[in-house]
């Protein structure tokens, strides 16, 4: 039996924090998704293929007894993704172990917050703005990841004004990744991240007038790891795009990503983790994992109640249905 069921059954929580002393978390009011979690990196980098599988089977029956039933893992076809049979057969191999591990817990009487509810695992293919001079030598990678049935949005891509890749670089890539969406039919998930200190917010500017151009808002959008204020979200709201909160929401200052929480409208609300990064308060310290989406879902629920009103459900409901609605 993995240790981290008899931790768990001892106890009574799945979380930990940083110093190892048991946090409890509300149960979900309904089940939640998150919606961008790189599970090859549940292990270090030097860790072997098997160990990686482990690490994420352990993240996915974590997140299945948590209440986060629905994981799309993200893959970088220049990256983890660039041999696209074995990171398929991977990451099938790491959904069994998952099942295998959440048969082991279930015999050993850990309770799950959804027991009706299956562990869907999907995937999102794409390049990020860091690996976008490689696309083209990986576009044969990306095709073949994108065909695959598990496939449910292309992505992530976008612009990352943040780092040093030359501008033109990444918005070519970019275009040309939309391209592919609308070829295969899929919505986006999209990284878009400014310059530090940037006033006029161009990165986001500039992705939105690219997205607009190319005519892909119906396929649908996900604005991934959202971490700005009310004004430059409300472009990508009148496009129809959702957006997706994650870790960062719950830090201590972090006031303006709560003001855009509070205003996002409630058919536009996504939760992630961007795992294994940014895990939320008051996790923070680890490695995020899926099972860490319900803090900020719970936090998330705790905001829209406080400004609007909003009861905890309706908030967890809403996320939960446009997960499903996008994906």
């Amino acid at each position: 039996m993995s240790s981290w069921i008899g931790d768990a059954l001892e106890a009574g929580t799945l979380f930990f924090n940083a110093k190892g002393k048991p946090v409890m978390l509300e149960p979900p009011a309904a089940p939640v998704a998150d919606t961008h979690a790189h599970l090859s990196m549940a292990a270090p980098k030097d860790a072997s293929p098997e160990e990686r599988r482990d690490a994420a089977a352990g993240w996915l029956a974590r997140a299945w007894f948590a209440g986060v039933t629905w994981v799309v893992c993200i893959v970088d076809a220049s990256e983890d993704g660039r041999d696209a049979p074995a990171f398929l057969s991977w990451l099938s191999e790491a959904e069994e172990a998952a099942r295998r591990e959440i048969d082991v817990a279930l015999s050993a009487g850990l309770v799950p917050a959804f027991p009706n509810e299956p562990l869907r695992v999907g995937l999102s293919a794409g390049v990020h703005p860091y690996g976008a001079a490689e696309l083209e030598g990986c576009l044969d990678s990306l095709r073949a990841l994108l065909a695959n049935p598990r496939v449910v949005a292309l992505g992530e891509c976008g612009l990352d004004y943040h780092c040093e890749l030359p501008r033109e670089v990444q918005r070519a890539a970019f275009c040309r990744q939309l391209e592919l969406a609308k070829e295969f039919g899929l919505p986006l998930e999209l990284h878009v991240r400014d310059e530090a200190g940037d006033p006029a917010y161009e990165a986001h500017r500039e992705a939105l007038e690219i997205v607009a151009a190319a005519d892909v808002a119906p396929l649908g959008i996900d604005l991934h790891c959202y971490t700005l204020g009310p004004e430059p979200m409300e472009g990508w709201l009148a496009l129809g795009s959702k957006v997706a909160f994650g870790g960062a929401m719950t830090f201590k200052r972090s006031d303006e990503i709560r003001d855009a929480a509070a205003a996002c409208p409630a058919e536009a609300l996504l939760t992630e983790t961007d795992s294994p990064y940014m895990a939320p308060e008051p996790l923070r310290g680890r490695a995020a994992e899926p099972a860490f989406t319900l803090a900020t879902a719970d936090l998330l629920a705790q905001v829209r109640g406080e400004l609007l009103g909003e009861p905890r459900r309706a908030t967890f409901e809403s996320a939960w249905r446009n997960a499903q609605t996008l994906f």
